[in-house]
């Protein structure tokens, strides 16, 4: 089971950050570029994340696989968002009915099937979302410290086992804003993290929302504080696709 942060309430994240990527987009405009994600208007934003949460929504309905090709689309006109807020609802009354116990059928092929995996990676997935919106509007706040401490768990006990990577050395992380650290090394091309305090190849502080957002190449690590070798920081961003 992951390590799911004991302050986080994944549905009600979920339902706060889905309504705040809806005023988002409805405030700057669908055809507003967003900074963080170059290639994506507000509209194809939007579409992503609907897109998402219908898939995630049918697959907790019927607690395994679907044939997502049959699933309804997202339309890609002026209704996108009312529908967006539509799936949104459809996906929190979907998880609401799936304790977060029960182990399900995930998307990523993981096995044994995780406990919790749709409730925790929504939550993520919006947060992320959320705050792309809100760059494009002009009003992005930060991620919540706890979801923030939780999203870098996850990143590397889901997201970063399948991206092979080097980054030249290892990496420390720090949150300076809760009691958490962590020391990413690459073991046999792949990286690992560990919850240590030790010394690295380069170390990276700042706020937890800082920190996951780095880790999902929101924001350059030349807006934290860096100590040691730089190259290793620089890395990430090159390194890591996700």
């Amino acid at each position: 089971m992951p390590n799911m942060g004991s302050d986080v309430s994944y549905l009600d994240t979920l339902r706060s950050d889905a309504a705040a990527l809806a005023a988002a987009a409805r405030a700057a405009g669908l055809d507003a570029a967003v900074p963080t994600c170059p290639e994506w208007d507000v509209r194809k934003l939007v579409h992503h994340t609907g897109r998402v949460f219908t898939s995630c929504a049918a697959v907790v309905r019927e607690r395994g696989p679907v044939d997502f090709a049959a699933l309804p689309a997202m339309p890609k006109d002026d209704n996108i968002v009312d529908v967006f807020d539509e799936r949104a609802a459809a996906l929190v009354s979907a998880l609401a009915d799936l304790p977060e116990d029960e182990p399900i059928w995930n998307w990523f092929g993981v096995e044994p099937p995780i406990p919790g995996f749709y409730h925790r990676r929504m939550a993520q997935e919006v947060a992320i979302h959320r705050y792309d919106g809100q760059t494009a509007a002009g009003t992005a706040s930060p991620i919540d410290t706890a979801l923030a401490v939780d999203g870098v768990d996850e990143m590397f006990s889901l997201m970063a086992n399948d991206n092979p990577a080097d980054l030249g050395g290892s990496l420390h992380l720090h949150a300076t804003d809760a009691e958490c650290e962590w020391v990413v090394r690459s073991v046999d091309g792949k990286l690992v993290a560990t919850p240590e305090h030790a010394k690295a190849d380069a170390a990276v502080r700042g706020s937890a929302s800082d920190l996951v957002l780095f880790l999902w190449n929101r924001i350059d690590v030349t807006s934290l504080d860096v100590v040691g070798d730089p190259a290793v920081a620089h890395a990430w961003k090159d390194q890591v696709k996700i």
